[in-house]
């Protein structure tokens, strides 16, 4: 019997490409992933440093955004000292309130507002345009306790209305 020590010789070296592809394929995964965390620490560190720079600009802000809040509040006291009979609520719907009940050929020449009364000075072509703008007035949920105080007839028929202005309207308005 023979026993042959030499083993058999290949003839070709048979390549597992199934096994080579798997390999390259998770190193190329692997370094995508790694390449990707990298992008995203150096974003991370990008967005801290801006945070942190925000954060300072902030703090650096503060003050003038505190000496103004406090000077916001030394004018309004003051306006309260000064005019404490004007009252805070807009105007707005007397304006246009006027705009709607006045006629044709009425025309204002002054607006005055005091306290919660409004003083109109105005003039116009016919007493019968007076009457009508004064009938609106009264008609109007905006205004009450309207008085003609002065009419005189030169060229044109001047007038004085006072009418003092229904808060509730306004507040409603608002």
């Amino acid at each position: 019997m023979k026993v042959n020590l030499i083993s058999s010789r290949k003839k070709g070296v048979s390549v597992n490409w199934v096994r080579i592809i798997v390999t390259v394929a998770a190193v190329i995964i692997v370094s995508i992933m790694g390449i990707n965390f990298y992008l995203l620490q150096v974003k991370q560190w990008t967005l801290n440093q801006n945070i942190d720079q925000l954060q300072k600009q902030y703090e650096m802000t503060k003050p003038a955004q505190e000496e103004y809040l406090s000077l916001q509040k030394k004018i309004k006291e003051l306006k309260q000292e000064q005019f404490p009979e004007i009252k805070e609520f807009r105007w707005d719907t007397p304006l246009i309130q006027i705009s709607y009940v006045i006629p044709a050929g009425a025309v204002l020449n002054s607006l005055q507002i005091q306290g919660d009364q409004l003083i109109l000075m105005g003039t116009t072509e016919q007493a019968e345009e007076l009457s009508k703008f004064i009938k609106n007035i009264q008609n109007s949920p905006v205004f009450y306790d309207v008085i003609l105080e002065r009419i005189t007839k030169e060229e044109k028929i001047s007038f004085t209305l006072k009418a003092k202005i229904n808060e509730g309207v306004l507040a409603d308005a608002g």
